[in-house]
């Protein structure tokens, strides 16, 4: 899967294999795999409604979407809007739970997955696909629990609705807090890579990369540290390719018009950004094919 662990990255360390189950999840969902699994910090809390929280939560079936509407219950029972600093520390708790359900139960959709459930994303792109009782009783459940329904490569799966999290949270939280949420929310919808290729605008992934570079250095001790994850995860694309957005079509070919754009958009646009300093010398090798210095390129700045 495409993921960083960011959620652990997860939003939120980048594994690279692309088995479909894996890249089912990959594709969909940067906080899961990228952004929103964000690296878990080592937090311990001692404020007496954190810990009831967080055994209230370990508490909890992973397996159950249900539970995630429990735990979202409990979080408002115990914290307020004005107490943002707690509430933001509870936040963490809850997306660490709301990640291992959503892990637990694409498990089970993974398990037990029939044709059947194609049949809901037919009916989401036409509403021609008559649907039975199990099947929108299912899609219901999900819906109502702040998880939705999606496909890659053929195979559904169930991922984060981040909308749930605005709706339910974000007036709870600090302003730094909210802001990193409403990225990470409106980068799932854009999305990143799907079937062994990247389907996020060029310019839309500088972007990405140079406001992650941006928000790690104004907010150094930010409690999730999924920033360097995912700037890793979306540098990585640029340096590489993907399998079905290669860099180069034929082995002496022009470099592809994908990452040309993605390269002039940097240097024009941020050219004091950490990305355009880093990039700069390895584009010029990537455009004069030599190979030599990509090669050291790759081997000093890839590492895990």
């Amino acid at each position: 899967m495409k993921t960083i662990y960011l959620l652990a990255i997860v939003l939120f360390t980048a594994c690279e294999s692309k088995k479909t189950e894996q890249s089912a999840q990959a594709s969909s969902d940067t906080l899961e795999r990228g952004a929103d699994k964000p690296v878990l910090t080592d937090l311990s809390f001692h404020e007496p409604r954190l810990l009831h929280y967080q055994r209230y939560l370990n508490d909890l079936d992973r397996k159950e979407a249900e539970n995630i509407s429990a735990a979202t219950s409990k979080f408002k029972e115990l914290f307020k809007p004005g107490e943002q600093s707690y509430c933001d520390s509870a936040y963490f708790l809850f997306n660490v739970f709301y990640a291992q359900v959503n892990d637990a139960i694409n498990d089970l959709h993974f398990n037990q997955a029939t044709p059947d459930y194609d049949s809901l994303i037919m009916n989401f792109e036409n509403q021609t696909v008559r649907l039975s009782k199990k099947l929108t009783d299912y899609n219901d459940k999900l819906k109502s629990n702040s998880f939705e329904m999606s496909a890659t490569e053929g195979m559904t799966f169930i991922k984060q609705d981040r909308d749930f999290v605005n709706a339910n949270f974000y007036s709870f939280l600090t302003p730094v807090m909210t802001t990193f949420l409403e990225q990470v929310n409106r980068e799932n919808k854009e999305g990143f890579w799907d079937d062994g290729g990247l389907v996020v605008e060029p310019q839309t992934l500088i972007d990405r990369i140079v406001w992650w570079e941006n928000f790690e250095r104004e907010n150094p001790n930010f409690l999730f540290r999924s920033a360097p994850a995912t700037i890793k995860m979306y540098t990585s694309s640029v340096i590489t390719g993907e399998d079905n957005t290669p860099l180069f079509w034929e082995e002496n070919g022009p470099l592809d018009v994908y990452y040309t754009t993605a390269y002039d958009y940097l240097f024009e646009k941020y050219p004091h950004s950490r990305a355009s300093k880093l990039l700069k010398p390895y584009y010029t090798s990537l455009v004069e094919h030599d190979t030599a210095s990509i090669r050291q390129f790759r081997e000093q700045n890839l590492q895990e």
